[in-house]
């Protein structure tokens, strides 16, 4: 990694608690080959989701480091210098722990970081939810990826919703 990097991610995170640690960054840059010949990232999103990574975008009152969209940046540009993979995995997955801190119902997502965990959601499945009374009914739903789903302990699918005219 270069010195002007290190400089970058040292000077401009406002919560040091979400700046990855050098041994972190050591540690994906020492298994990245592996990871990519067996296309396996789990040691890495482990050590990430470790450090709290994952929840970088997370309010503090939730557990997560209160960071900024800049810190959430900078941190994923620093373990995409290391590995670019799992730079992709923190930087979607920590969005995706966002997504669920000021979008889900609060007893959800206070029981979702009551613990530190991931989620690994896709929007490329191109299914529809149709509404059924008061719920939404999924059919033949097929996502063929979702980056992170191998680490995670929650998947998800994103879906189009329909009025009751069947416009999206």
């Amino acid at each position: 990694m270069s010195s002007t990097l290190n400089d970058a991610t040292d000077t401009f995170l406002s919560h040091p608690c979400s700046a990855p640690t050098p041994a972190l960054l050591d540690a994906i840059r020492d298994s990245a080959a592996a990871g990519d010949q067996m296309a396996n990232l789990v040691p890495s999103h482990d050590l990430m989701l470790d450090e709290g990574l994952f929840h970088i975008l997370v309010p503090r009152e939730l557990g997560g480091a209160a960071g900024t969209p800049t810190d959430w940046f900078d941190a994923g540009l620093a373990i995409a210098a290391a590995d670019p993979s799992a730079g992709w995995i923190m930087l979607q997955g920590a969005v995706q722990s966002a997504w669920i801190a000021v979008s889900a119902d609060p007893s959800f997502a206070s029981a979702f970081f009551a613990r530190r965990q991931t989620i690994a959601t896709s929007s490329a499945g191109q299914a529809t939810a149709e509404r059924n009374g008061d719920e939404y009914v999924v059919h033949n739903a097929r996502w063929a990826y979702v980056s992170g789903s191998e680490g995670a302990s929650h998947l998800g699918g994103m879906v189009r919703t329909t009025r009751p005219d069947g416009a999206p």
